[in-house]
């Protein structure tokens, strides 16, 4: 896997193009009507958001940790909507999830300074909450984490395409663990 270093002060960004489809090893949360993870269920009466969050918008944020100088950018050319989390490496806390439409491009300029884990899910249609999926069709983080340090201004761009042999593997993940706060 080829990584390339964020770039400082928005210089450029580092792209990665993501494997989606070794996301899709991962199963529906769900099963029955009975079993959930976060909120999610495949049963089909779920009931679905009816009116969906604009593109780029944040779905939750730990206020308490912050902002800052760095940016996430998410170019999502995946077959689905995407939730991106941003993940505290150290304690897996949630720092803020922000919602992608399918085929459109967004980002968070507005991260803290810390070590993350960026984390993507993607899904047909969002639960009654708006915030979730109401059934994953995937969820993956980048294996690496993210150093985002004080003094500097970082972008960093991932691109979801879904190919196979691309140069980056995301690492496929219980959608319980992507769906916790």
């Amino acid at each position: 896997m080829a990584r390339v270093p964020a770039s400082r002060a928005g210089a450029g960004a580092a792209m990665l193009a993501m494997l989606l489809a070794g996301c899709s090893g991962s199963e529906p949360a769900g099963g029955d009507a009975g079993s959930e993870a976060g909120g999610e269920s495949e049963t089909a009466s779920i009931a679905t958001c009816t009116t969906p969050p604009q593109n780029g918008a944040i779905l939750e944020r730990d206020v308490e940790k912050g902002t800052g100088p760095h940016t996430v950018a998410i170019v999502n050319t995946s077959a689905g909507s995407t939730i991106v989390n941003v993940r505290d490496a150290a304690s897996d806390d949630l720092v803020l999830s922000f919602f992608v439409a399918e085929g459109s491009e967004a980002q968070v300029s507005d991260v803290p300074d810390g070590n993350y884990r960026i984390q993507y899910a993607t899904g047909a249609a969002l639960a009654s909450d708006c915030a979730s999926f109401a059934a994953l069709q995937g969820a993956s983080q980048d294996p690496e984490t993210v150093e985002f340090p004080s003094g500097s201004a970082m972008t960093l761009t991932y691109e979801l395409t879904p190919m196979v042999g691309g140069n980056f593997d995301g690492e496929v993940i219980d959608p319980a663990a992507f769906a916790a706060d």
